[in-house]
């Protein structure tokens, strides 16, 4: 049988990490061990903030509305700077 060689399987799943991981402070942008502990837990935060979203927008759709009013302010600001 033969020997399986990982590098670029290895290198690819770092990659991914690492592009993900785009725009973190510090080390968490650079260093593989950091970053992927950083987006294991933005992953996390991200799933359980739609949970939230998705519960308010069932139970108060007035103050989604106004979140969501909000957030796509912010995005037209961000983008009219770019």
């Amino acid at each position: 049988m033969p020997r399986v060689k990982r590098s670029v399987h290895a290198r690819k799943k770092r990659r991914k990490v690492l592009e993900q991981a785009k725009g973190y402070w510090g080390l968490k942008h650079s260093n593989y061990k950091y970053a992927k502990e950083q987006v294991e837990h933005s992953l996390v935060y991200a799933y359980r903030d739609r949970k939230v979203l998705a519960d308010l927008a069932v139970a108060d759709p007035a103050a989604f509305g106004a979140i969501a009013a909000q957030a796509k302010a912010a995005l037209e600001t961000a983008s009219a700077s770019a």
